[in-house]
């Protein structure tokens, strides 16, 4: 999708702004919009390394979209059906393969920056399998301001920070979050909201969840019984509780998958429901 006019700008563009992240993130940029305003798809299906495979073929043809040709090594040329589109996301590594009807139909990955090019699609199913949690605490758990969990990956970061420089270890330890560390990172807070306690970060696994199928367009469609686990985290029952709740989480899902299989018999086929 590239040429040597590109790779000279990416190369220019480093050199004078002296920022070579930047640059790389801009030649991504043209890369997704150059996608978008071609008739191009990937060559590859799926995250594998796969060329030309005969179901990825066979897909296009019921799709009713014609390969042309191999564009280059990444891209081949083709000719969509009337009224569909490639369309760009807000991430410029994805973009989305429109139809007619302005449903996203595949989605597309393209890594446009010259160190380490790659391109593939996958399609996607109309009907979807999703967990939800019930009566969630998001002011508790996510929001409330100078409360540890705010957000674990900002606590973490603060960690790391303020403690070890950069090492990972420390704080990606089999304690988690009830570590000595941390809570030296967070006996301030804490002192000055006593009411706050030092939660683990497992109580957000031990909320009400259900799972439920939806439609392309995000109506439910069904949703499953509510389900949690019968007990709270501890450390001395680590497994027991990641193994129950497992447990309670597939018959969720399960209940999900019967009902699509009633009702929708053919719904881990790609193609299948759109028409």
């Amino acid at each position: 999708m590239f040429n040597n006019t590109e790779t000279n700008l990416f190369f220019m563009e480093s050199l004078l702004s002296g920022d070579v992240g930047k640059a790389i993130e801009n030649q991504e940029k043209r890369g997704q919009s150059a996608l978008v305003n071609s008739s191009n798809l990937p060559i590859k299906y799926g995250r594998g390394n796969v060329k030309d495979t005969v179901e990825y073929l066979n897909k296009l043809k019921e799709i009713g979209i014609k390969v042309l040709g191999d564009k280059d090594d990444l891209f081949m040329e083709v000719e969509l059906p009337t009224g569909w589109s490639l369309k760009r996301t807000d991430h410029s590594m994805w973009s989305n393969l429109v139809d007619n009807k302005g449903r996203e139909r595949a989605s597309i990955f393209y890594k446009a920056a010259f160190y380490d090019k790659d391109a593939f699609i996958n399609f996607n199913r109309r009907f979807h399998i999703s967990s939800e949690k019930h009566d969630y605490d998001e002011e508790q758990f996510e929001q409330q301001p100078e409360f540890i969990t705010i957000g674990y990956e900002e606590v973490l970061e603060k960690v790391k920070e303020t403690l070890y420089d950069g090492n990972d270890s420390y704080y990606y330890g089999y304690d988690g979050y009830e570590t000595f560390s941390m809570k030296k990172v967070m006996k301030p807070i804490l002192e000055k909201n006593p009411k706050h306690k030092l939660l683990t970060g497992y109580e957000k696994y031990s909320q009400p969840f259900y799972y439920e199928v939806y439609d392309y367009d995000g109506t439910i469609l069904f949703k499953s019984d509510i389900v949690k686990t019968d007990f709270e985290y501890s450390k001395d029952k680590h497994w027991e509780f990641y193994d129950h709740r497992d447990q309670v989480e597939e018959w969720a899902k399960f209940q999900c998958e019967i009902w699509l299989n009633m009702n929708y018999p053919g719904w881990k086929d790609d193609l299948a429901y759109w028409d």
